[in-house]
């Protein structure tokens, strides 16, 4: 039973170190792989503040400052209001980090994640996107970090950002008042009379006493030629649509999970252009071109690509959209199940040395004690070894026979190796036997046989009995028992 029990608390401390070591080893990959804000580095915009005008665009620099601390790696998430601020793009042209996986911006949300190919690194300030607003109503509105943005150091990995959202505040104008043209209109100028035609003096008539008379001309009535007055100028509005460009097909983009059901927040690239899907889990997609695109789709619960075919349906009445759905798949994250194998071939490795210790170590005995070559519990030493004295606290005392008694040899068939040591006491004598010790309570003795060997005083006891009892002869050689 003490065996037993001492194996039980040797797999117990086992087990314990194992769970101590499984902690430490997720510990270490937790701070290995965790990247808790804890840096100096920071997040700013340019400008920072402004003004501007209703319907007109604004662009602004998003930069990284890290100081003297190398970085490789930026992601953040620049909030805006919707009522105040249109998305109207944002573009890594010109910045530091090369590759952006990630570049969006929809339903109030720009999110950029950018990279530079190891072993490069940069330093201090450094453009990352530029992002561009249009400015749809009059007011004052902010552009905000999400607290999950992270600028990575090179190396190791952690996050440095040290975790200030603030960003830029913008006002918004109204846009100026066009002149007004001239409201009275102007009076045509006065037209001059045409010149009348002179006449011409008439002759004279013979007649009575009178004298000359003469005949007044008729003045011919002038020629009036109004002028038309000039129009004011007229404000001519340009045609708008003839500006715009012709739409192709319109895709709407359904990301379904693993379990089937729609995604939102997912960021969704379709010819170059990143769209974010609604609560509904839906993208969509205007003034696609008919063609063949690579469709791709990257969330938290996995990422997934397929290749679509878009026809042109800008000219469907009413337009309809082009339908296409995309399941994602969860990645295969090769830092945790590596951090599982590692702990769990570690737990191996512990328990298959702790039993290879308990099978080899020293062994300390059985627990049976050998008394003069007689099994007494357990398994006996060599019968020409010197005998071992029992532990026994006394010896019994026996009675003296009397004289007659002692003269008296019992027949040797009279001693059976069924009788109990007061029957063989009884044939034999008490003063002949003498019981040393009495390892169990059991009454009777199975002697099997008597040592001819008369230096030899020990019997051995039945090997089919649990217990033995070692019997002294007290006569000497010369007087055997018969």
């Amino acid at each position: 039973m003490k065996k037993t029990g001492k194996k039980s608390n040797v797999l117990k401390n086992i087990a314990r170190i194992g769970v101590v070591v499984a902690i430490a080893a997720v510990g270490t990959y937790l701070l290995t792989f965790s990247r808790a804000a804890t840096g100096d580095a920071t997040l700013l915009l340019k400008p920072a503040s402004g003004s501007v005008t209703k319907d007109t665009n604004i662009s602004v620099g998003i930069y990284e400052n890290s100081g003297n601390v190398t970085v490789n790696a930026v992601t953040f998430g620049l909030t805006y209001d919707t009522a105040k601020f249109q998305f109207v793009s944002v573009s890594n042209t010109g910045g530091s980090f090369t590759n952006c996986p990630e570049s969006s911006g929809s339903n109030g949300l720009v999110r950029v994640t950018c990279f530079i190919n190891p072993p490069n690194t940069v330093t201090n300030e450094r453009l990352i996107a530029t992002a561009v607003f249009k400015a749809v109503t009059t007011g004052s509105t902010a552009l905000n970090f999400t607290s999950d943005s992270e600028i990575s150091q090179s190396g190791t990995g952690v996050n440095i950002w040290n975790g200030n959202t603030s960003g830029g505040s913008y006002t918004l104008a109204a846009p100026a008042q066009p002149p007004q043209p001239p409201t009275n209109n102007p009076q045509p100028p006065t037209t001059p009379s045409t010149p009348t035609t002179p006449t011409t003096p008439s002759t004279p008539r013979s007649g009575g006493g009178g004298g000359n008379t003469s005949r007044p001309t008729t003045p011919s009535n002038p020629t009036t030629t109004p002028t038309t007055p000039s129009s004011p100028t007229e404000v001519t509005t340009p045609n708008e649509t003839a500006t715009q460009p012709q739409l192709g097909g319109i895709v709407a983009i359904t990301i379904m999970g693993p379990d089937g059901k729609p995604v939102p927040g997912v960021s969704v690239t379709l010819n170059k252009q990143t769209v974010v899907t609604d609560n509904e889990g839906v993208a969509s997609f205007i003034g696609i071109a008919p063609g063949k695109y690579k469709l791709e789709a990257k969330g938290v619960l996995g990422a997934a690509t397929k290749e679509i075919t878009v026809t042109d349906t800008s000219a469907s009445s009413p337009v309809t959209a082009q339908e296409f759905a995309l399941t994602l798949k969860k990645p295969f994250n090769w830092p945790l199940y590596a951090g599982i194998a590692i702990v769990v071939a570690l737990a191996i490795a512990l328990i298959v040395l702790g039993k290879r210790w308990l099978q080899h170590r020293p062994s300390k005995g059985s627990g049976r004690q050998v008394t003069g070559g007689i099994v007494v519990n357990g398994v006996g030493t060599d019968p020409d070894a010197a005998p071992v004295q029992p532990l026994a606290p006394s010896v019994p005392e026996t009675k003296p026979l009397h004289e007659t008694q002692l003269k008296t040899a019992p027949d040797k068939a009279a001693v059976k190796d069924t009788d109990t040591l007061s029957e063989i006491e009884r044939k034999v004598g008490a003063d002949k036997v003498v019981a040393t010790k009495t390892v169990s309570k059991k009454p009777e003795v199975a002697v099997e046989t008597i040592m001819e060997n008369p230096e030899d005083k020990t019997v051995k006891a039945d090997a089919k009995g649990d217990t033995g009892t070692m019997i002294t002869p007290t006569r000497p050689p010369s007087d055997p028992i018969e």
